[in-house]
Parts: C-alpha cells; structure tokens; sequence
C-alpha cells in the first residue's frame, strides 16, 4: 500500500485538464509545476521518487478516501472504497502518486460494502 504521503487528490479546479491528459494514457509523469497545480499544493518528491498523474474511480458524492496498491509486477491499482448500499454513482477521477518507476498498468477500481 502506498503511503498517505505519497498520493494526493487531484483538485477540482484541475479536474477537467487532468480527464483530458488522461484521455488515451493511465499514467504521464508529472514536472514539480504540474503537481501543483493539480494538487494545489507545493509538494516535496520522496527521495528516489517521480510524480505521476494517473487514473481513479471515485463515488460522485465525494466522501470516500483513496487506496493505492503498487504490485510486485510493477502495476497500479487505486481504490475508493464505501459503506454503503447500491447502487452508487461514480466519476472518472485522477490522482497524483510518487512513485518509484513508472507505472506498467493502472487499475482504477471502486467497492461498496453493506
């Protein structure tokens, strides 16, 4: 699991430009301007690490944190998971993450529990 500090939501203002560069790749690797202004935020990289803008499911209602899984293969999962009952509407969301290689796959996925 990637820790807290390693993956930040992208903001709402830059929403609309992160879908659009997200389009027709999972991931792109960010510079430190571009990780601003999707997070809002000056943000410091991790030693040994490379901001990344990739893809995200989220609920529309917008209560619900993010998990990320880096796997051993080299592959991203990020989850938005809830309590809940269905069904649930969801959006196409984006997330930064830091890092250590470049992504090999990204799977944005969501679960409801009852």
């Amino acid at each position: 699991m990637l820790p807290e500090n390693r993956c930040f939501e992208v903001g709402d203002a830059a929403l609309a430009d992160a879908r659009q560069r997200l389009e027709a790749v999972a991931a792109v690797e960010l510079n430190s301007r571009e990780v601003r202004a999707f997070t809002g935020r000056k943000v410091r990289p991790r030693i040994g690490t490379r901001p990344y803008l990739v893809r995200a499911l989220r609920f529309t209602d917008r209560s619900q944190g993010f998990t990320v899984y880096v796997r051993r293969d080299g592959s991203l999962r990020t989850l938005c998971g809830a309590m809940g009952s269905g069904p649930a509407p969801r959006e196409n969301y984006a997330l930064v993450v830091f890092l250590h290689q470049a992504p090999k796959h990204v799977y944005p996925t969501f679960g409801l529990t009852q």
